[in-house]
């Protein structure tokens, strides 16, 4: 994500689109071990979506991926589960 024109403003000012890119880059700048996200496609354009999935695609990090955006869940993933009757099970892909 190209964050350099946001370095002067302020987070309060940031479109919430931009609050989660600048949320996203400093959770991965750590390279964490493991990454849980809640609803990452939300506020982001296409394009952003697509750097994100392809940054996932290439991260060493396990993901925990709450989404309701499932192609998205299915580009980054490999293993897929949903809540079904408050319990987690299987994806049927």
């Amino acid at each position: 994500f190209s964050m350099q024109h946001l370095k002067h403003r302020k987070t309060m000012f940031l479109s919430q689109g931009e609050r989660k890119k600048l949320s996203l880059v400093l959770a991965m700048a750590h390279d964490p071990a493991f990454l849980f996200l809640d609803e990452p496609t939300v506020g982001l354009d296409k394009t952003s979506v697509q750097t994100l999935a392809t940054l996932l695609q290439e991260t060493s990090a396990a993901l925990v991926l709450v989404t309701h955006d499932q192609d998205f869940a299915m580009s980054v993933a490999s293993e897929h589960h949903t809540l079904r009757k408050q319990k987690v099970v299987p994806c049927e892909v």
